[in-house]
């Protein structure tokens, strides 16, 4: 018995700590998944779709479907359906360390410094980010395959 309190003694403080880094400056730890190197632009130009975790969250947290929430510095859902043509490219953000994401330009405005990407090599991941960057809420898109090349 007493063994067991020992050990829950040195783990609890252990397991706080940690917790408590995971935020320490806004960084969490899937931000060390953030790619560190340009990717090269045939692994980015595709069809992208929402991750099955990110659906589940657009209609779980979100009560819709359509992903209009990205652009809302709150991360507050308008219920609305965002879409339009624009051109995107490179750009270097920076967390702890340099890391490659992508601006959109719209023309009447650009996406700034919210879309990350992740994984050090294809196939990559686009993360948006929702809201406050330290609340690690995010979408996630994977790269699929062209339905109209099928």
């Amino acid at each position: 018995m007493a063994s067991t309190a020992y050990k829950t003694c040195l783990l609890l403080p252990l397991a706080l700590f940690l917790s408590v880094c995971m935020f320490v400056n806004g960084l969490d730890w899937s931000e060390d998944s953030f790619t560190r190197n340009r990717p090269n632009q045939a692994d980015m130009i595709g069809v992208w779709a929402p991750t099955a975790s990110t659906i589940r969250d657009l209609k779980e947290r979100g009560g819709y479907v359509m992903p209009d929430w990205w652009l809302d510095g709150a991360g507050e859902s308008k219920k609305g359906f965002e879409s339009g043509s624009c051109k995107w490219e490179f750009y270097q953000g920076h967390i702890q360390w340099i890391v490659w994401g992508i601006e959109l330009n719209f023309g009447k405005f650009a996406t700034g410094n919210l879309i990350n990407l992740r994984r050090q090599k294809p196939p990559y991941l686009i993360n948006i980010t929702i809201g406050d960057p330290d609340s690690a809420h995010n979408m996630l898109f994977e790269k699929v395959p062209d339905p109209k090349q099928r």
